[in-house]
């Protein structure tokens, strides 16, 4: 029986190219890293700075650099050691790197050394965002989620044990020094005296500034103990990361934490404001983050929804006095809801069948008299004495109950996808600031994903995105600080 031949083309990975193949090819026309070449190159960079070199070869450019990184995120790969690999065999990352291979020191610095700018750029992008028509400030929903620290929760010691520490680290310090005083003494013999004096070893160097952590942190569990009337748990920090604190989870796990605040925007879930926070409640959060979106849209909410966390009198009275009509609820009437929600089917079904089975004569009188209830209700309500119990009458209206329903279908997805999607769960950077720093990043490459989608929904034309985004967004607009896409060049 003779065997059947199949057309198969010829396996030979040491063909070569008569030309060079061409990286712009490689990538596909919808493809998302497009987007954020488009975008970044919009963006205003002359904040970001690369390496300070003064000998050797040239910097790498910011831009460059940023559009790695930025990339990087929006892949799951947050790791400066992964993304220096991605840029030797990704071929995406080839193409945003114009081929170029930074080392991870050099990414790790890049995101340290600009992390407070990536704020500014945030802003920019939420811009043209808002110029696209993807933002429309109608209804603002604002929450917080918890994002894991960059530290071990194992590390954190109470007050009597962060002085113990300091006990065992001091003696470190005089061991390593009396060995530095025998070999200096000993090389004196050798060398003579006259010699150039060295730097600290590594491990003294690592002592001294542990022991600067240790004692810091020590002074803030006591600011804590001080600030904490009740005295009713001993704190806990961990001296690598003084400002993070114990936070709960969902799921009931308990770990070292910041609280993550973002705005986001009804129409397109756009986040228009991003802060983080050391404390676990949100009380103190509810008007920072409205004027947080007003400074980055330069434009203030019609209408924002909370839920029960940033609840409290004094909120809602500073509210009240602002543009923003702001539908914040309470626990009391979060339960109130859920058990409505349950018993109201049953309810009506029993009014209902026994309204239908009394007499006409008598139907009229309940008619009446719940008309007559319901009138004295409305007219007790009509100016409801202070803030809390205009609150709870907004709330019970129609609308109320409508704005507090879309809540969760405002935010919650949001912080879903950048858990999820992005695989963001714990920060890489250490201290609020730059902690504060990377939560912007995160939030700007959201936004930069919403444009990709926003695009593949129109057809996935990129040629039209930058016809769009140079028509509603002028880059050589300086009241935004941009400049055009024909930059100086980076020296």
């Amino acid at each position: 029986m003779p065997y059947l031949v199949l057309k198969q083309v010829q396996d030979n990975q040491s063909n070569g190219y008569l030309l060079p193949p061409y990286l712009e090819e490689l990538i596909p026309a919808d493809h998302a890293a497009r987007v954020v070449n488009r975008v970044v190159d919009l963006l205003d960079i002359r904040e970001l700075t690369s390496q300070e070199k003064i000998e050797g070869r040239p910097a790498y450019h910011p831009r460059m650099m940023l559009k790695i990184l930025i990339y990087a995120y929006s892949q799951k790969t947050p790791s400066s050691r992964a993304i220096a690999g991605r840029c030797g065999e990704d071929v995406v990352f080839m193409w945003l790197s114009g081929m170029q291979k930074p080392d991870f020191r050099t990414i790790s610095d890049f995101r340290k050394n600009n992390i407070n700018v990536l704020k500014k750029l945030f802003k920019q992008v939420v811009q043209i965002c808002h110029k696209l028509g993807m933002v429309r400030l109608g209804l603002v929903a604002i929450d917080g989620t918890k994002v894991k620290a960059a530290t071990s929760d194992y590390g954190a010691k109470t007050k009597d044990a962060l002085k113990e520490a300091l006990k065992a680290v001091e003696a470190d310090i005089e061991k390593y020094m009396a060995e530095g005083l025998a070999i200096d003494r000993a090389e004196d013999t050798l060398y003579g005296e006259n010699r150039a004096g060295q730097e600290l070893p590594k491990e003294v160097k690592q002592a001294l500034e542990k022991r600067e952590a240790i004692v810091a942190a020590i002074k803030e569990i006591q600011e804590i103990k001080e600030r904490d009337k009740t005295g009713k748990k001993e704190p806990k920090l961990n001296p690598l990361e003084s400002e993070a604190r114990f936070m709960k989870h969902n799921g009931g796990r308990i770990r070292l934490s910041y609280n993550c605040q973002a705005a986001v925007d009804e129409k397109e879930g756009v986040i228009v404001a991003a802060e983080i926070t050391n404390e676990a409640n949100d009380k103190k959060q509810m008007l920072p983050m409205l004027e947080k979106v007003e400074e980055t849209v330069e434009k203030k909410p019609e209408k924002a929804v909370m839920d029960a966390g940033y609840y409290s009198k004094d909120n809602l009275e500073k509210a009240e006095k602002g543009k923003t009509d702001c539908y914040v609820t309470s626990r009391r009437w979060e339960e109130e809801v859920q058990e409505k929600g349950v018993q109201e089917k049953e309810e009506t079904e029993v009014v209902v069948s026994s309204f239908a089975n009394l007499p006409l004569q008598k139907r009229v009188g309940a008619a009446k008299e719940d008309r007559v209830m319901e009138d004295s209700e409305t007219r007790s309500n009509e100016e409801p004495a202070d803030a809390v119990r205009r609150m709870e009458a907004k709330l019970q209206t129609e609308e109320g109950k409508e704005i507090y329903r879309q809540r969760k279908k405002i935010v919650e997805p949001v912080f879903g996808q950048i858990k999820f999607n992005l695989g963001f769960e714990r920060f890489r950077l250490r201290g609020s600031d730059k902690a504060g720093g990377e939560w912007t990043l995160v939030c700007l490459v959201h936004n930069i994903k919403k444009i990709y989608a926003r695009i593949m929904a129109k057809g996935g034309e990129m040629h039209d995105l930058t016809r769009e985004l140079q028509a509603a967004y002028n880059p050589a607009s300086k009241k935004r600080g941009i400049l055009p896409t024909q930059e100086r060049v980076w020296k």
